[in-house]
């Protein structure tokens, strides 16, 4: 805390997510209520987390969570890209699309 300006430990606070309740409905829905109240740069750096995530998701072996992972995406961080990321949003697109695929 002492090596981290304030603003930047609000941000990764804002941006830390509860492993034990990642999946819990409400949780996620209050976790990104959070975020979207925040800064323009804390949800471009969510945005740009989850698309480095995409790259990797076919190495995750549990069906289930590839399936909640994508269902986040879907809802709460393709709207995200769109607004903040417009040049980027065509192409994380096909990669959730190409993932979606994978599992089905």
């Amino acid at each position: 805390k002492k090596m981290i300006d304030k603003k930047t430990l609000n941000f990764a606070k804002v941006l830390q997510v509860n492993r034990k309740k990642q999946w819990e409905k409400a949780y996620i829905k209050n976790y990104y209520k959070t975020l979207n109240s925040s800064s323009k740069f804390v949800k471009i750096v969510k945005c740009l987390d989850k698309f480095d995530n995409l790259f990797n998701l076919h190495k995750n072996p549990k069906l289930k969570v590839k399936r909640l992972y994508l269902k986040e995406i879907e809802l709460f961080v393709l709207p995200l890209v769109e607004k903040h990321l417009p040049k980027l949003f065509k192409y994380y697109k096909k990669l959730f699309q190409y993932n979606l695929e994978l599992i089905s």
